[in-house]
């Protein structure tokens, strides 16, 4: 069995960072741009800077001004950076801001839905959602409970939730339909093959509250990795694989991505038998991580620098 050699470094940017206000100031745009990641650079203060970083390279791309952290960012015919108070569109080629859109405050996701014809803008816990029209830019308030993945059939689609523990459909004008089905409550779910992975995750009290608050729940997760199927709409498999509690991806040889922060550790995850291949431990803790090329993670610490996990297999 070929073995797994990772390699760690460290991007020098050659500019100064803050600490990071609200992690994790990084998401990447695959698979347009495999190997570049954005970052926010905290000014103390509501603006923040963005930049583009190829991950090979280490080349810098400044942009903008931007309101708040940034959260995650959809490329279509421009870019669209959702930031902890503002969503804008920013050019592609330069970084330019072309637009600001006011929206809700400490929103998560952006969630494409019928082909990205519609941006969700997805916040844990939330009943209602704001869904963007790239096309105009146009906002809407829609009934949809945190949106995680959306199956596209032609003009209408299905709208999952793990957190919710449920799925909506919608029409090509995002009217709800008829359809509602359960689902298992989940964290993190990741699309493959036709398939959708997820870690499977219980209710319960939020955890380090003071004083407890029994009216407030969160999802945690139970240490399970579980692949749903749309088509027979069932958990078709599931296998203990530890304390993981995040999935960023697949890498170019289709092995899982996943994270576990409390132990600051990567794990490459067999996709056929669900065994962890391969774990790294972070030289330092991680706040932001996301995939970063086909064989890569990148990852920001507290003191706010870029680190980049590389990985090869040998024979």
């Amino acid at each position: 069995m070929p073995s797994i050699i990772f390699a760690e470094r460290e991007l020098d940017l050659l500019e100064p960072f803050e600490h990071i206000a609200y992690p994790p100031d990084l998401v990447s745009v695959e698979p347009e741009h495999p190997s570049a990641v954005l970052l926010s650079l905290d000014t103390r203060g509501v603006p923040s800077k963005l930049r583009r970083v190829d991950v090979r390279t280490g080349a810098v791309q400044k942009g903008g001004t931007i309101r708040g952290c940034l959260r995650d960012a959809w490329l279509g015919t421009d870019l669209w950076i959702l930031t902890t108070y503002a969503l804008h569109r920013v050019s592609n080629a330069d970084l330019s801001v072309k637009k600001t859109l006011k929206v809700p405050h400490f929103l998560h996701r952006l969630i494409p839905l019928l082909s990205a014809r519609f941006l969700a803008l997805s916040q844990i816990e939330r009943k209602r959602t704001s869904v963007l029209s790239p096309s105009d830019g146009a906002l809407q308030v829609v009934t949809m409970p945190t949106p995680d993945i959306s199956i596209d059939q032609g003009d209408s689609c299905t709208v999952l939730s793990f957190w919710a523990g449920e799925a909506r459909g919608f029409d090509g004008d995002l009217k709800p339909t008829r359809e509602r089905r359960e689902l298992p409550l989940g964290l993190s779910p990741i699309s493959s093959g036709g398939e959708i992975l997820f870690l499977r995750a219980t209710r319960e009290i939020a955890r380090n509250v003071s004083p407890v608050q029994p009216d407030v729940t969160w999802l945690y997760p139970t240490g399970v990795l579980a692949m749903f199927s749309p088509d027979g709409w069932r958990v078709s498999r599931e296998a203990r694989v530890g304390s993981l509690d995040r999935l960023l991806g697949v890498d170019g040889d289709g092995r899982i991505i996943a994270t576990d922060q409390k132990k600051h550790t990567v794990a490459l995850i067999d996709p056929s038998t669900f065994r962890v291949d391969a774990r790294h431990q972070f030289r330092e803790q991680a706040f932001g991580i996301v995939q970063a090329g086909p064989f890569a993670v990148a990852y920001r610490p507290w003191s706010g620098h870029l680190r980049v996990i590389d990985w090869s297999s040998t024979s």
